[in-house]
Order: structure tokens, then C-alpha cells, then sequence
């Protein structure tokens, strides 16, 4: 899936880079990919969403209301379901 960064807010252009590596829509293939990621790069991962999770949730919904869905908006909620699948892992692993 593509994302254009001049659709989503500047403060979740960062997170453009992860949303394409671990946006992933089939839920059996992210949670195999979660498995098969270092522990390391979930832990980065997740610490990088967690902080605009509402955020990101919020612009979502507005997207919803005020056009059709943008390839961005599904990205960047596949990335937080990814970041909420990979959390309970990270710290049971610490």
C-alpha cells in the first residue's frame, strides 16, 4: 500500500516509514511477522506509535466523516493494530 505524505499530518509523517513495514492488512501474516521480528525493533516500534495512537484513531474517524478513506488512514490504523498486537510481547518480555 501506498502513502503520500501530504495526506496525513505532519506530526505522522514519521511514522510513514514503520506504517509501510508493519502495516500489514492480513492479520495471520502481521502476527507472523511480529513473531519472526527481534524483539529490539517491535520494542522501537511500538514506542514509536504508542504516543500518537489516539491521535492517529482520531484522524481516522475525521477521515471517515469528511471523505472517503484514504490508503493513508488504513495504513497508518494497520500500524497501530500492529503496535496493539506487539505491546503485550514487549513488556512481557522485559
Amino acid at each position: 500500500m501506498k502513502a503520500n505524505k501530504h495526506n496525513v499530518p505532519a506530526e505522522f509523517r514519521p511514522l510513514l516509514p514503520l506504517a509501510r513495514t508493519w502495516g500489514i492488512a492480513d492479520e495471520a501474516e502481521r502476527s507472523e511477522f511480529l513473531e519472526r521480528a527481534p524483539l529490539p525493533r517491535r520494542r522501537a516500534m511500538v514506542s514509536a506509535v504508542f504516543p500518537h495512537f489516539d491521535a492517529i484513531e482520531q484522524w481516522s474517524r475525521d477521515q471517515l466523516r469528511t471523505t472517503s478513506v484514504r490508503e493513508e488512514a488504513i495504513l497508518l490504523n494497520l500500524l497501530c493494530a500492529a503496535a496493539t498486537e506487539a505491546i503485550f510481547d514487549v513488556y512481557a518480555e522485559q
